[in-house]
């Protein structure tokens, strides 16, 4: 019978457990939201979402001097709409200033090249 009692505050309170990690979640986010480390998130106080994000705000304030955090840019830079030109676009341009119609596939196979199904 002892074998069947729950060992840790998990098994007993499963509702406890999921509080805690929906704080942690939400403690996360506010410290996203206000430029915080992602370890700084644990040290957030508050009971509900206004006041975590009121306490991050206040601690990015002494953190930063006052100063707006840097601004998050991702990795592909989309703050840049300009359309690159793809691999192929560079070669053709490289090979003959895109002039030529030796990459254009329909080119060959009205030629007759390109691929053939044995029909002809």
């Amino acid at each position: 019978m002892a074998d069947q009692l729950p060992t840790n505050e998990a098994e007993v309170n499963p509702l406890a457990e999921m509080e805690r990690e929906v704080t942690a979640l939400r403690q996360q986010l506010a410290a996203f939201r206000h430029g915080l480390p992602e370890g700084m998130a644990a040290r957030l106080r508050g009971s509900s979402v206004e006041e975590l994000d009121a306490d991050a705000q206040s601690l990015a304030r002494l953190l930063t001097g006052g100063l707006s955090p840097a601004p998050r840019i991702p990795a592909a830079n989309s703050a840049d709409p300009t359309p690159r030109p793809s691999e192929a676009d560079r070669i053709r341009e490289r090979i003959d200033g895109g002039r030529s119609p030796f990459f254009d596939p329909a080119f060959h196979i009205a030629k007759g090249g390109g691929p053939q199904d044995g029909n002809e």
